[in-house]
This record gives structure tokens, C-alpha cells and sequence, in this order.
């Protein structure tokens, strides 16, 4: 689903549509070509088959983005130091599920020891992230370490998306130097993923490059006491 989403997309920004590649290999095919040709022409083939396949998917995405049965999904990645959700918090999260929220809450590990994704993103912790977004029902992606879990960053970070869908991607940094971000879904694909892992444990730097790219332009929110109804565009 990465690959095809992310290839379509690339393809596309080069200028290049399904009907011209099969107007490109039906021409080939009238040709008697050497046979040092028979490599590209293979790879024409390639890139034609993964660009159909790519759009296929990218269809079948966006189809679901507009019909999708929950708001949100929100995607928690735990670690072993984290303490059990308070019941308060616990009840607001309740109420949020049955307003149309999606709740995903895994521990990733290696070597059978669970990982603390709040000191860095590692692979395995991105992996499990992109596999839960795989399941996921959800309009929007709602990246969010266990610590900082909360019903009012959630609602804020949906709310601000859904305002303003061109951002395509909105960030709430914490204190501690990790974010909580919400993505459209389909883009999450055809951004590919995470890409990079590693680093600190922050989601947000991960796509900001490639939106930009794109030509979205990612928001941020302000600090939650004093969120103003627009929010400023995200400094590089």
C-alpha cells in the first residue's frame, strides 16, 4: 500500500498519466528492437504495472477518506515505563470512541523487550505505527506517544484538520519535545510512511519535507492556552 500509493504520486508530479505509458509500450510493441532494448523496455513495463497498481490503491483510499466510519483513528505506540490510563482520562476517551474516534494502543518491541518510543522513534516502532494505520478506519491519522494521551490535544488536532484540509498535516508539540500530529490518511500512504526513523520521538518532521514538496503547507498548533482560531503556518 506504501509503495504503490507513493509511487503513483511520484509519477504523477513527473508529468507522466496511465493512458500515456500504455500509448509508450503499445508503440514499443510495433517495433523490432535490438536486443540491449529488451531491459528498458522490461522496465517500462515495471513502471507502467506499479503506476496502475499505485493508482488502483490511491483510488481506494480516497474513496474510503470519504466514506469513512470513524473521525479519527488514533494510533498509540506504549512503552514499558508507561502507567495505566487514570480513570478519568480513561472515561473522556470513552466518550470520544463513542463520538466516532478509533483507538489503537500497542507496545513494540525487539528481542522480546518492549521498547520506550518516548526517548526515539525506531524502526520497529515506525513499523508497528504503519501497520496499525494499515487497520485503521479512520478520516484522519492521530499519532500520539501514551504519555501524552489526551482527550483535548485529540479533539484539537481533528478539529483543526477538518478546518483546514489544505494544511494536510497539523502538529501539537509537548514540553518534553515530543508531538502528537493528525494526517489525512490517504497521504500517509502516499507520503510512504514515516520514512526516516530514529532521531528524537517526535512525528511531525518526518512528512513536513515531503508536504512541502507536495505544496501543502503543514500547520501547528499554538500552546493549548492560548490557540487562536487560525493557526500560524509551520516554520522549517
Amino acid at each position: 500500500m506504501f509503495a504503490g500509493a507513493a509511487i503513483a504520486r511520484e509519477t504523477e508530479r513527473g508529468g507522466l498519466t496511465v493512458d500515456g505509458l500504455v500509448a509508450q509500450a503499445e508503440a514499443i510493441d510495433g517495433l523490432e528492437l535490438p536486443p540491449s532494448e529488451d531491459m528498458e523496455v522490461a522496465r517500462l513495463y515495471e513502471v507502467l504495472l506499479a503506476f496502475a497498481l499505485g493508482q488502483g490503491i490511491r483510488q481506494e483510499l480516497r474513496a474510503d477518506f470519504e466514506q469513512a466510519r470513524a473521525r479519527a483513528t488514533v494510533i498509540v505506540p506504549s512503552g514499558r515505563l508507561d502507567t495505566p490510563l487514570a480513570a478519568p482520562l480513561r472515561d473522556r476517551l470513552v466518550a470520544l470512541e463513542q463520538a466516532g474516534y478509533e483507538f489503537l494502543l500497542f507496545q513494540a518491541g525487539r528481542e522480546g523487550l518492549a521498547l520506550d518510543p518516548t526517548a526515539s522513534l525506531g524502526a520497529e516502532v515506525l513499523h508497528a505505527c504503519q501497520a496499525a494505520a494499515v487497520r485503521a478506519s479512520g478520516k484522519y491519522l492521530c499519532f500520539v506517544h501514551r504519555a501524552d494521551l489526551d482527550d483535548r490535544r485529540l479533539a484539537a488536532l481533528t478539529d483543526a484538520i477538518a478546518r483546514e484540509p489544505e494544511a494536510r498535516l497539523v502538529i501539537d508539540r509537548s514540553v518534553s519535545g515530543r508531538d502528537a500530529v493528525a494526517i489525512a490518511r490517504p497521504l500517509f500512504f502516499e507520503c510512504g510512511g514515516f520514512g526516516q526513523a530514529g532521531g528524537d520521538a517526535a512525528f511531525g518532521w518526518r512528512f513536513v519535507e515531503k508536504l512541502g514538496v507536495f505544496g501543502y503547507r503543514p500547520r501547528e498548533l499554538a500552546p493549548s492556552s492560548d490557540r487562536p482560531e487560525r493557526m500560524p503556518s509551520l516554520e522549517a
